[in-house]
């Protein structure tokens, strides 16, 4: 039976996924590539009228694809691959911000009291250490949500998504800064028309997932022996996935706790209207956004609702709790559009704080709806669709131009996309701003004795065909793999041990070795047209995967006699079967054997402690028990416990 923590650690994994992949899906890919690179064409209508400026606005223009690839990023990369699990824990929050948690749920309607509680989402701490002093432990102000999960842990459930925004623009400040430092610095010349290669300007764990070691914080910095190109590349990729979060928070359905619309009835509305409905809207869609967020008295208007100083201290983080609050005025709009437009029948109402996901044994239907390809629906969102696009494309920009001036308004005539290799994806930058969040996301067997290097990721390039690798492992797991000193516990390990007065040098020998005839009056040998290419002493002296093919030869054989039995000592016994039979008490015998005269063998199970040992390739279907021999292996552990607690 497994121990109530592992239960835990299981139980928390499986909800951390859950969250990480139903807490806001963000524009979708189309709607994040418009902002982009609507806002790196608007940066002509921001920057300063100067030759500098005018370098600035050709620098985003000329980056304007690459950064509307690199604003997906953060969804398309950093949180849909499965070896990155750190990574998706520590990214996953950065993607919502719900305020309700904290504030409760807000008057339904528009009127005095929603503006007061708008005043109140942007009156919340923009200093993160103060927002944590504040509600960090507190009970979370929704009916829904149930008491186990009542206390708050701010970057887990709050959402941290505007700190996540200072975080990537104080990067982006410091990469135009160090930029600006190096304009006099004499800079390696192209020759014959290519660049040398750049050196990356990212500090990254040795294992890029920091599964297995810590990142270097921050993840980049102004580094004198880089050369001034590789701030630049810094900073395409700083200001793409910076893009990416400005982006979120214009989207109605993005910063509040009511995410996909179950509290109105409307369950699944957050994918259908900025993914579905937007992909699907005509060719325009990025000329009419970029027009309308060149009009200057519409920028003017949204500066007067979201506007800050973003070059205070937070400013950028009250810069998007300020679009949080613009965005929850436009939620009512966008849900009443869904409902005269697109919706055929209402979904259940939930409770604020309460999601499907909470309720793994149950169903809950999202509310049925019109195609998003029917002309009524593309109609009737197209306007808020606009809308809300051009005010992220406006922020966007304008924090792009005001992060070039705090880092001293570099140098960047001459250098185009060509200048700069194309970063077909970022690596993951790292949060420094909440070290107990990151300190919480290390992989749980950190600090508990375990070997890092059982889990370290293996490159999917270096799988061999049978192979489960290191970090597929579950919460609670190790995969006793052969790839590190767990491989002594595989019956393939040149582990010699003796039984029944013979020696033999695996367990994998000894097994295969049951399945040829013990000498020439086994009924085995006197079959007609059959080779044994091997004898049970030749057997008992091999390992590995030798051992293993040699088997397979038996077990052609076995097949062609019609025979399903294997012999020990003249007594034959059946070889598959789904009891715990003979041949499975034979196995578990040789097994112990090999522990017990093996200290080395002896030392590794016993290190795995309370581990759920899994095998390192894929088992039969239907094996027999004898075929798992990492079960035989935990029960065995389990003996060695008992010994070693009543020798205490």
């Amino acid at each position: 039976m497994r121990s109530p923590g592992k239960l835990m650690v299981i139980a928390l994994s499986l909800i951390a996924i859950l969250l990480s992949t139903s807490r806001g899906l963000a524009w979708g890919e189309r709607g994040h590539h418009v902002v982009a690179e609507a806002a790196a064409r608007l940066v002509e209508t921001m920057a300063p009228a100067t030759p500098d400026g005018r370098a600035l606005a050709e620098f985003f223009s000329d980056h304007s694809l690459i950064l509307g690839r690199l604003s997906y990023v953060p969804d398309s990369s950093w949180r849909n691959a499965a070896e990155k699990r750190r990574i998706s824990a520590m990214n996953s929050p950065h993607h919502y911000f719900g305020p309700e948690r904290v504030l409760g749920a807000p008057p339904a309607g528009a009127g005095p009291e929603f503006e007061r509680y708008l005043a109140g989402v942007r009156s919340l701490p923009a200093d993160y250490s103060e927002l944590r002093k504040r509600y960090e432990g507190t009970d979370m102000a929704l009916p829904g949500v149930p008491a186990e999960a009542r206390r708050l842990r701010v970057y887990e459930d709050l959402g941290v998504k505007p700190w996540r925004a200072q975080e990537l623009y104080d990067l982006l400040v410091e990469a135009f800064r160090c930029a600006k430092q190096k304009e006099q610095r004499a800079q390696p010349a192209a020759a014959g028309g290519a660049y040398p290669p750049l050196p990356s300007p990212f500090r990254l764990p040795p294992d890029i997932t920091g599964e297995a070691s810590a990142p270097p914080l921050p993840t980049y910095v102004c580094q004198n022996e880089l050369p001034r190109r590789s701030d630049l590349h810094a900073a395409v990729v700083l200001a793409g996935v910076l893009a990416h979060f400005v982006g979120d928070q214009s989207q109605p359905y993005h910063p509040t706790a009511d995410y996909d619309g179950w509290v109105t009835g409307n369950g699944g509305i957050h994918a259908y209207f900025e993914s579905r409905v937007v992909h699907h809207l005509d060719e325009r869609l990025q000329a009419d956004v970029l027009e309308r967020s060149r009009s200057a008295e519409f920028r003017r208007q949204i500066w007067e609702q979201i506007g800050t100083d973003v070059n205070a201290r937070n400013g950028v983080a009250q810069l998007l709790i300020n679009m949080a609050a613009d965005s929850l005025r436009a939620v009512e709009t966008v849900r009443r559009l869904d409902d005269q437009a697109a919706i055929l029948s209402k979904s259940v109402w939930l409770e604020w704080g309460d999601y499907p996901w909470r309720h793994p044994d149950k169903t809950f239907p999202e509310a049925e709806r019109r195609p998003a390809t029917d002309a009524r629906v593309q109609q009737a969102f197209r306007p808020v669709v606009v809308e809300r696009l051009a005010v992220g494309a406006a922020a966007l920009a304008r924090l792009w131009v005001e992060a070039w001036k705090a880092g001293g308004e570099p140098a960047l005539a001459g250098v185009s996309s060509l200048d700069l290799p194309y970063p077909h994806d970022a690596p993951f930058i790292w949060p420094a701003f909440d070290a107990e969040a990151l300190k919480r996301s290390e992989p749980w067997y950190r600090g508990r004795g375990y070997p890092a290097h059982w889990w370290a990721p293996i490159p999917a390039a270096e799988k061999q065909w049978w192979e489960i690798l290191p970090q597929e492992a579950g919460p609670g797991e190790v995969i006793v793999s052969k790839r590190h000193e767990l491989g002594l516990l595989s019956n393939f390990a040149p582990t010699p041990f003796e039984f029944r007065g013979k020696r033999y040098a695996s367990v994998e020998g000894f097994w295969q070795m049951l399945l040829y005839p013990e000498g020439p009056d086994d009924p085995r040998a006197q079959h007609p047209r059959l080779e044994w290419r091997y004898t049970r002493e030749q057997l008992a002296q091999m390992t590995g995967f030798e051992a293993k093919n040699a088997g397979g030869l038996a077990e052609e054989n076995m097949k062609k006699m019609g025979i399903t039995w294997v012999s020990f000592e003249g007594r034959r016994m059946p070889y598959w079967t789904r009891e715990e039979g003979e041949h499975y008490r034979l196995i578990v015998a040789a097994m112990r054997a090999k522990l017990e005269q093996n200290p080395e063998v002896k030392r590794v199970l016993l290190a795995t402690r309370d581990l759920i040992l899994k095998p390192d390739h894929h088992p039969e279907p239907e094996a027999s028990p004898a075929w798992s021999y990492t079960e035989i292996w935990m029960k065995l552990r389990c003996e060695l416990q008992k010994q070693e607690r009543k020798e205490r």
